[in-house]
């Protein structure tokens, strides 16, 4: 007979994308007990629609999510305008997503078509697709296993205690002590706050607005979908739903904000009123317009946009790993930013699966997952810094020059859409299951199973 061998016990703190992803692949380990905590009371997403694209399928396939997902894409939004209201000139998109091409956002002038996809690059069978989050949230949630989510649950202290493991007190009172803590609180985590104290976020000098209506009430007012771009404003509007759901509509709205010091830690997805919102499009196209004045009051939702520096580690303790937001607190994830969260959580799976039989597994796992994921994080940061339009600086003198509106448009456009040659396919074509195996075929992925 065998040795008995405990269970590796894991505590997930943070219950969005990247906390049920990790959820789903470490409850398949039959040698692992896995308890995610959630703050909320209940299954809550706050935002309106991402977009899941080649690198989010192939996880969402690994997790046996991706057919609980549906959501716009060129096929299904091309078939609702055109059979319900062709009436109206509405723009057909390439597919739902903010690089369908730009437009000037006080004349409506079209400036930067929408590239066209090459078909013989890309890697996934499924169409890159606008999704509310929501509807993400509830294809994961269904691959949990029943008993373990904990609700109403939010992390107060994180300790650790050396060989006994990492210890937990909500505020509730309730504690935990686990072998392994996994940070998939977001981008103002907790657990990292607590690893990296030095760590400090910074306001970058924007707001975002976003919310969802539905889209028979956009309709009638022509041809929205896309980005629309202004001096210090940006508008983007696009589908969310497939066609045999609600018809939501996304509307996200950004704008420039150099004076105010909000507080990271109370200014995310805050209610705030129409006229806050409307008076920073005031010079925009009258359709633009009209379309932020159909929502209703008190639906909008307000988000001060924070970023952080790039983490020398993302473990720590040899018993926590930050994943998602939590380990790489970037403004702006390349419109893949849940998809980073799922990799992450793949990955750490992986790990813990590979090293079972170590000596020190949750050590052992944890040096494979920083070996595997800090140098990808990294790149991004290295990326991001290399580009010009990506200087603070650089960015302030753009919305300052005495120059065509055109021209400042373009020099955005940059930092908005970096990716219309496929030089980031590195990122969004990215094949987490063959980068797992790469790692294990490779010096570093020593059997230690």
């Amino acid at each position: 007979m065998g040795s008995y061998q405990r269970s590796t016990t894991v505590a997930i703190v943070g219950g969005g994308p990247g906390g049920l992803a990790t959820a789903i692949a470490l409850s398949e380990l039959s040698d692992v007990s896995v308890t995610l905590y959630e703050q909320n009371p209940e299954p809550r997403e706050v935002g309106a629609g991402l977009s899941i694209g080649d690198n989010g399928w192939k996880v969402l396939e690994l997790l046996g999510a991706a057919d609980g997902i549906r959501g716009c894409t060129k096929s299904n939004a091309t078939h609702r305008l055109a059979t319900s209201h062709e009436q109206v000139g509405f723009m057909i998109v390439e597919d739902c997503n903010a690089s369908l091409g730009s437009r000037n956002g006080y004349t409506g002038e079209v400036f930067l078509p929408a590239p066209q996809p090459d078909p013989t690059v890309s890697t996934s069978k499924r169409a890159r697709t606008r999704v509310r989050r929501a509807r993400l949230q509830s294809a994961l949630l269904a691959r949990i296993p029943p008993g373990i989510i904990q609700y109403n649950k939010k992390l107060v202290s994180l300790r650790d205690l050396d060989k006994k493991g990492a210890h937990l007190t909500f505020q509730d009172g309730t504690q935990a002590l686990v072998d392994l803590v996994v940070g998939a609180d977001g981008f103002r985590s907790i657990v990292r706050r607590t690893l990296f104290p030095d760590h400090q976020l910074h306001f970058i000098g924007a707001r975002t607005w976003r919310t969802l209506v539905p889209i028979s009430s956009a309709v009638p007012i022509g041809d929205l979908m896309g980005a629309w771009h202004g001096t210090t404003t940006q508008a983007f509007f696009s589908g969310v739903d497939d066609e045999s759901d609600e018809d939501l509509f996304e509307i996200s709205l950004r704008a420039s904000d150099k004076l105010s010091r909000p507080d990271p830690a109370v200014s995310w997805g805050v209610p705030v009123t129409n006229d806050k919102v409307t008076s920073n499009f005031t010079e925009f196209d009258p359709r633009v317009r009209a379309a932020i004045a159909l929502v209703p009051e008190g639906q909008w939702r307000e988000f001060a946009l924070f970023a952080g520096p790039c983490l020398e580690d993302i473990t720590a303790w040899d018993k926590v790993a930050l994943i998602g937001d939590a380990s790489h607190p970037l403004s702006g994830g390349f419109g893949t930013g849940s998809a980073f969260a799922m990799e992450d959580a793949w990955i750490l799976a992986r790990a813990l699966e590979h090293t079972r039989n170590s000596s020190d597994r949750v050590k052992d796992a944890l040096k494979i997952f920083d070996e595997i994921r800090s140098p990808y994080y990294k790149r991004i940061y290295h990326w991001r810094e290399s580009q010009p339009s990506m200087s603070a600086a650089k960015r302030a003198r753009v919305e300052s020059e005495n120059r065509p509106l055109e021209d400042i448009l373009r020099d955005r456009l940059r930092h908005f859409f970096p990716d219309m040659a496929g030089h980031l396919d590195w990122i969004h074509k990215n094949d987490i299951g063959q980068v797992w195996k790469a790692y294990v075929e490779s010096s570093k992925g020593i059997d230690l199973g």
